[in-house]
């Protein structure tokens, strides 16, 4: 842990406080879809794990980029999104079915093979602080758009059932202020790396807040409840010996 970054700790700001804050609230949003599935002992099969595989890896590049350019807040941050996104992710691969647990498997070696010829070349060919700090905020910025994107993974399931179900509201809603704060943020800090990527973060969260509005979450019948009603139906419409006679 660098010195510059514990001294920075000692003189936090009150705008740095409250990035950390609203920021948290957005890796918390993920706790009710946990509980739920906790609660089902099931993930649904149209449910996408991108999001929670997006707070992992986009925690360990904040951390890297946060340590690069002494920024504490984004230290933070990071910390939080891993530790997080891990429990996410361990939940829902547990109660997962094989094509999502497929899926994160995939994603995850995928995501870490990268990271780990990102350091190999680095190592090899000497390059220097600046050039790799350059390189790393642009993956951050990809991987903050793709995080803040992630929720319209599911974007065509949505509009085929007409049903935002799949879409978190609180992430929704609490990535729209984070997005706004972290744009303010970076351009006080003229950090391109951090207030570019806000941008089309703040569309993807738009677009998502639009979906809830235009198609309401419904929440799925149980084939025991559909069977009900069919033969309540079914009840309804048989004669009556009053019919008959």
């Amino acid at each position: 842990f660098p010195l510059a970054l514990k001294q920075r700790a000692n003189i936090m700001t009150l705008s740095e406080l409250f990035l950390i804050l609203i920021t948290l609230s957005v890796q918390c949003s993920g706790i009710p879809t946990v509980r739920q599935i906790r609660s089902k002992q099931a993930t649904d099969a149209n449910e996408s794990p991108f999001t929670f595989i997006m707070f992992v890896v986009n925690g360990f590049i904040q951390i890297t980029y946060s340590v690069l350019t002494q920024q504490f807040a984004l230290f933070v941050a990071g910390m939080c999104g891993t530790v997080l996104g891990l429990f996410y992710l361990f939940t829902f691969y547990r109660f997962s079915n094989l094509a999502q647990q497929k899926q994160i498997t995939q994603t995850l070696t995928a995501s870490f093979m990268l990271g780990g010829l990102f350091y190999s070349m680095q190592s090899m060919l000497a390059w220097s602080i600046t050039f790799v700090t350059q390189i790393m905020g642009f993956i951050a910025s990809l991987s903050g758009v793709a995080l803040m994107a992630s929720p319209l993974a599911v974007l065509r399931t949505v509009i085929k059932h007409e049903n935002s179900m799949y879409i978190p509201r609180s992430t929704a809603v609490t990535g729209t202020i984070s997005s706004i704060a972290w744009l303010w943020y970076g351009f006080k800090q003229h950090d391109i790396f951090i207030w570019s990527p806000q941008v089309p973060a703040i569309v993807s969260c738009v677009v998502q807040l639009f979906l809830l509005v235009k198609y309401p979450s419904k929440s799925k019948q149980s084939p025991t409840s559909k069977t009900s009603k069919t033969s309540k139906k079914a009840t309804t419409k048989m004669p009556t010996n009053a019919h008959i006679l």
